[in-house]
C-alpha cells in the first residue's frame, strides 16, 4: 500500500532554506513555484497596498533573484512587508 505525503508550503520553504547542496525535489520546487504564482497575483491585483505574511514573505524572497521579480512593483511589496513589520516593533 503506497502513501501520499503531503507537503505544505511552509514545509517546502524550509526544506528550501535548509538544502546544503543546492540540489531540491522537483516537487518542493513545484509547490513553492505554485505559491510564488499566487502571491505575485495577489501583489499585482493590489499593487499599491498588498502586504505578505510572513511566509508569503519566505517564499517570495526564496524567488528574489528570479529576472520577473526585478522591477519596481516587488521592490515595494518588499518594502511594504519589512514598514508592515516595523510598525509593528514600534507599538
Amino acid at each position: 500500500m503506497s502513501r501520499t505525503i503531503k507537503i505544505t508550503t511552509r514545509q517546502a520553504i524550509q526544506i528550501a532554506q535548509n538544502s546544503e547542496n543546492g540540489s531540491i525535489d522537483p516537487i518542493i520546487l513545484h509547490i513553492l513555484e505554485l505559491a510564488l504564482c499566487r502571491i505575485w497575483n495577489n501583489i499585482q491585483d493590489q499593487p499599491d497596498s498588498y502586504i505578505m505574511s510572513q511566509l508569503e514573505f519566505a517564499v517570495f524572497n526564496y524567488h528574489r533573484a528570479l529576472p520577473d521579480l526585478q522591477n519596481e512593483t516587488a521592490r515595494e511589496a518588499v518594502s511594504r512587508y519589512w514598514d508592515s513589520h516595523t510598525l509593528v516593533l514600534d507599538v
